[in-house]
């Protein structure tokens, strides 16, 4: 990536969209739409199918959230021994399997489910972080970093509006389980079209 001028002397890099990018933001985008779909989906799911109440949902957020935080631990000696890409392949098949899972789960088992996902989240998120800073120039980092949020927020809104027109006949588990099975597919799109690195 050759920097170019500007105006007034200011040097900037141009950011030059490539399979590598366009990999990171499709892994980001999943990652970021199962992450957002806990949140949205998470607390009709505790209500209508687990019978739970608002403290039932604050445990199933806590163990996300404790599952995140073990997942950015967890990323320092997995990237020792495991690529970060199929890091990242492996964190997407099993966020597949464990939303699919959702499906036939109870508590207290949803509970470690919710926190799986959460490790498997963060490496994943964070893994595409490492990436994006390992592959993007400096000076284009920051707009490398917006183009696949947006993808993200892009992936999700299309999803939440499609859960928001039919949220009402479909019960929350199975829109996990429909999540899991796009996710699934993706992650095999991805494995297959993996740019090398």
């Amino acid at each position: 990536m050759a920097p170019h001028h500007c105006g007034a002397g200011s040097i900037r890099s141009k950011l030059h969209v490539d399979a590598r990018l366009v990999y990171l933001g499709a892994v980001y985008a999943f990652l970021f739409t199962g992450g957002m779909l806990v949140s949205v989906v998470g607390p009709g799911f505790v209500l209508e199918e687990l019978r739970g109440d608002a403290v039932d949902f604050g445990q199933l957020e806590s163990a996300w959230s404790a599952g995140s935080i073990l997942g950015v631990l967890l990323l320092m000696p997995l990237v020792r021994v495991v690529k970060i890409c199929v890091l990242q392949l492996v964190a997407l098949a099993l966020t597949a399997m464990f939303f699919a899972l959702l499906k036939v789960l109870d508590l207290p088992l949803v509970l470690v489910a919710f926190a799986i996902l959460g490790v498997l989240y963060n490496l994943g998120r964070v893994g595409v972080e490492v990436m994006l800073q390992s592959t993007v120039p400096g000076p284009a980092l920051g707009r490398a970093k917006g183009a696949v949020h947006c993808v993200g927020v892009l992936l999700g809104l299309v999803l939440f509006g499609i859960i928001a027109a039919v949220a009402d006949d479909i019960p929350p588990s199975t829109i996990f389980l429909t999540f899991a099975a796009i996710l699934a597919a993706g992650a095999i799109v991805l494995s297959l079209c993996r740019p090398r690195v």
